[in-house]
C-alpha cells in the first residue's frame, strides 16, 4: 500500500530461527519517484548508513542473511506487490 514503510530491523529479531529472506518483486514500469527501495545498512554506521538500495523492480530477486543483514524498506508511494519467503534454521 503507498506510503508503507519498515524501519531498520533484522527479521526474527534473533529468536525465531529465521535465517534468510528471499523477496521475488512484481513491479512492472516501476519508477525512482515511486520509492519503496530495500535498503541494506551499515549496522555500526550512525543511523544505520544506507551501502546498497534495491527498488523493487519487476523480475527482481533478493536472497540474503536478514538475521545478520540491518535492512529497511523506504516509502512507497505507490502500491507494490513482493513475496516473501523466510529460510529457517533450526532453534533448540
Amino acid at each position: 500500500r503507498p506510503s508503507a514503510r519498515y524501519g531498520p530491523h533484522f527479521d526474527g529479531g534473533g529468536t525465531d530461527g529465521r535465517r534468510m529472506t528471499a523477496i521475488a518483486y512484481a513491479n512492472c514500469g516501476w519508477r525512482p519517484e515511486h520509492g519503496g527501495a530495500l535498503e541494506l545498512l551499515e549496522e555500526e554506521a550512525e543511523g544505520g548508513e544506507c551501502w546498497r538500495a534495491i527498488p523493487p523492480a519487476a523480475d527482481t530477486l533478493l536472497l540474503f542473511r536478514s538475521d545478520r543483514m540491518l535492512h529497511k524498506v523506504a516509502p512507497s508511494h505507490s502500491t507494490r506487490f513482493a513475496l516473501t519467503t523466510f529460510f529457517y534454521a533450526h532453534v533448540l
